[in-house]
């Protein structure tokens, strides 16, 4: 083929490409949009909002468990961050008022009320550093309502204000995701169940089942109780009292969260996201009661945490805190 041929024919492949390629940005908006959810925490009482943001080079938006509200998490660069919080499917929390009013921008966008808020007077009050706040889901279904809104505390909101509303403003509702629950393996024939009991609180008494030859060291911290369960490389540890979960051990991407029920009490059982080690991985369990707990309603929560484990240990791991339950409930050993 004559070079000339060539050249023009290379020219129009790329050329072809080329407007493809604007065709489907023009489509799509000319926009990549980071969507929030993508199914690795899911939570008891499912949401049915989700939501997109348009972020700047570098940013990123991470998710964390937090049972009390549905979804939580942050906006960051790595210099300064912005919360966000949505209470869909929670009424009380959508009939929250704000402080401070005259300082906000009202708008519309996509059928969703939006107020924005200019510099905050004092960023340590958590009033005056509201960033953007929505009726419900701008471009969502009329019939998914709630408040979201987005704060930032940062020492350096101030520089990045401007950043923080604009991509405040650019969300968007998303269809919720789907996740498939993992499953837990039933405990080994050969494990025996055993009572930790402190000696210091009678309330604390829980059973979980475990091989025959692990070890149970128990002590009391200041405020709560706490114990090991020790064997085959694992250290699983344990604090009972107070409401002791950490929300930032569960970046999404890092961590999958997910409800079990066990004894009728649902408990948040998390593991590392497959290919991921590291000693801030954790594997583990958090309720907010024992199962089966004699005392009715009173709250008494209680978190499990093992370290970079690797995916057997993580079984096992697992396949002990599904056992779990109130140390006086009949004998079933």
């Amino acid at each position: 083929m004559p070079k000339s041929n060539y050249s023009r024919r290379r020219f129009s492949v790329l050329f072809t490409t080329l407007m493809i390629t604007m065709i489907l940005m023009i489509g799509c908006g000319g926009e990549e949009r980071t969507v929030f959810r993508t199914g690795k925490i899911t939570l008891e009482n499912e949401p049915r909002g989700n939501f997109s943001l348009l972020l700047p080079a570098g940013w990123q938006m991470t998710e964390e468990f937090n049972p009390r509200f549905l979804l939580t998490g942050s906006i960051t660069n790595g210099d300064a961050a912005m919360r966000f919080y949505s209470t869909e499917g929670t009424p009380l929390f959508g009939r929250l008022t704000w402080d401070n009013d005259d300082t906000e921008t009202t708008t519309d966008i996509d059928g969703a009320s939006v107020g924005t808020f200019g510099l905050p007077s004092d960023p340590s009050d958590p009033h005056s550093s509201r960033v953007a706040r929505f009726s419900k889901y701008p471009g969502g279904p009329p019939d998914i309502e709630g408040l979201i809104w987005f704060e930032t505390r940062d020492d350096r909101a101030i520089e990045y204000w401007d950043t923080f509303v604009e991509i405040a403003k650019s969300m968007r509702y998303e269809p919720p995701p789907t996740a498939k629950l993992p499953v837990i393996a039933p405990p080994d024939p050969s494990w025996v169940r055993r009572d930790l009991r402190t000696g210091v609180a009678s309330t604390a008494n829980f059973s979980v089942m475990m091989p025959p030859h692990w070890t149970i060291s128990e002590s009391r911290g200041i405020d709560v109780i706490i114990g090991t369960m020790k064997g085959d490389g694992i250290d699983l540890r344990y604090e009972l009292g107070n409401d002791v979960v950490s929300p930032s051990q569960f970046a999404e991407g890092r961590h999958r969260v997910w409800p079990v029920a066990v004894l009728g009490e649902t408990g948040y059982f998390y593991r590392p996201v497959d290919g991921l080690t590291g000693d801030d991985l954790v594997t583990g369990a958090h309720f907010e009661r024992i199962p089966g707990n004699i005392l009715g309603n009173q709250m008494r929560f209680i978190q499990f945490n093992a370290a970079n484990l690797d995916r057997d240990h993580q079984e096992t791991v697992l396949s002990i805190l599904a056992t779990i339950e109130d140390a006086e409930l009949p004998a079933r050993r």
